[in-house]
């Protein structure tokens, strides 16, 4: 029987984050759209890793900000 490591919602590898998000109702969820963001500025963790609440919190502020 194989054990799974439990995810740290700190600090997820992209296909994670991906695949959490598309399970939680973000069905357009990809990993390029995720590259996007990172490209536009979302920072991810020093280990290429990403903080599930940091990207909700830096997605939140690009929906808000005016264009």
């Amino acid at each position: 029987m194989e054990t799974k490591t439990p995810l740290n919602p700190l600090a997820l590898n992209p296909d994670d984050l991906v695949m959490i998000l598309k399970k939680s109702g973000c069905k357009m969820m990809t990993a390029e759209l995720l590259q996007r963001d990172i490209d536009a500025g979302m920072p991810p963790n020093g280990d290429g890793t990403i903080n599930l609440v940091m990207y909700v919190a830096w997605m939140m502020k690009e929906l808000n900000e005016p264009e």
